[in-house]
């Protein structure tokens, strides 16, 4: 097993390798570019910048594509960029005219805040409320709080965000903390249930019970199984929280990796999408190589070949 997870970390260099050819190249072959973003700027009449001029033609459109690499082949333009993400240059925005590290920065730490806020959130409520149900299932609250759950869980973030906006002031990061929570609490609350059910109906449950095994310790137990499922998931919460990120980010202006990301595709800010879709994909597989080796740590039974 130890050198299943060294072949699956090494492979994760060849993996982000091919991301980057893809997502490169798709974003240099759509229509448009860096000079069309500067010319629809300049026709407004509130434009102001000190790189470009606000008359510009064609030569000027030409200058700009050669600055912006654009006359090069396309094998070039990946090649020297992908030298400068080596080094540690991801390059310049070209909306903002800044770094793209000093740009992702502080929008990274802010969403990475909130998901590990919400994560706690979940944890220290939701997941009594799945064990409450799993050991009380023909009980009124039972019915009630999974009802709701499911209720929840099938929304989409942008409905529940719209519907807590009704409800409480846009201006207070409880909102935005609030949904990031009730889809994850969710999520967990039902794994729980089912797991701790699933655990319960267990010959060996029944047969630990009935030699007078202490509480602590068969919830000990208990939990140590129902953690095993949330791990297996623990990649494809991290896609959903991020993919949610853009809608909740977006509708409650916060200055995070979503609406960063949501802005960089409407104004064809490259540097900065190409940076984004590699951390996020690095962020991706590296989450779920740790759930694979919690999971095998959890469960004596998970062998990797």
């Amino acid at each position: 097993m130890k050198h299943y997870f060294i072949n699956r970390a090494l492979g994760l260099l060849p993996t982000l390798f091919g991301v980057s050819i893809l997502c490169f190249a798709l974003t240099q072959l759509l229509p448009g570019g860096p000079a069309d973003y500067w010319f629809s700027l300049a026709s407004q009449e509130s434009f102001s910048s000190a790189a470009v001029p606000s008359q510009l033609t064609i030569r000027d459109r030409r200058a700009l594509e050669e600055y912006y690499g654009y006359q090069e082949p396309l094998h070039h333009r990946y090649l020297h960029w992908l030298s400068g993400v080596a080094k540690g240059n991801w390059g310049n925005s070209f909306q903002h005219e800044i770094p793209v590290s000093t740009l992702i920065l502080p929008p990274l730490k802010t969403t990475l805040a909130l998901g590990a806020l919400s994560l706690v959130v979940a944890l220290l409520f939701f997941l009594p409320m799945g064990l409450f149900q799993a050991f009380h299932p023909q009980s009124f609250l039972t019915w009630l709080s999974g009802t709701s759950l499911l209720f929840v869980h099938a929304l989409p973030p942008f409905l529940l965000a719209l519907g807590l906006l009704a409800l409480l002031s846009p201006k207070s990061l409880l909102v935005p903390l609030i949904c990031y929570s009730f889809g994850l609490g969710s999520f967990v609350c039902l794994l729980v249930k089912q797991s701790v059910t699933h655990t319960r109906s267990q010959e060996f449950y029944r047969f630990a019970q009935s030699h007078g095994i202490g509480r602590s310790h068969m919830l000990l137990r208990l939990l140590r199984n129902a953690a095993a499922p949330l791990c297996a998931q623990w990649g494809t919460w991290t896609t959903h929280f991020f993919a949610g990120s853009v809608v909740i980010e977006t509708l409650f202006n916060l200055n995070g990796i979503g609406r960063l990301g949501y802005h960089a595709l409407l104004s064809r800010d490259y540097p900065v999408m190409l940076a984004l879709i590699l951390l996020l994909s690095s962020i991706y597989l590296v989450a779920n190589l740790v759930s694979e080796l919690v999971l095998a740590w959890l469960d004596p039974r998970v062998r990797y070949a």
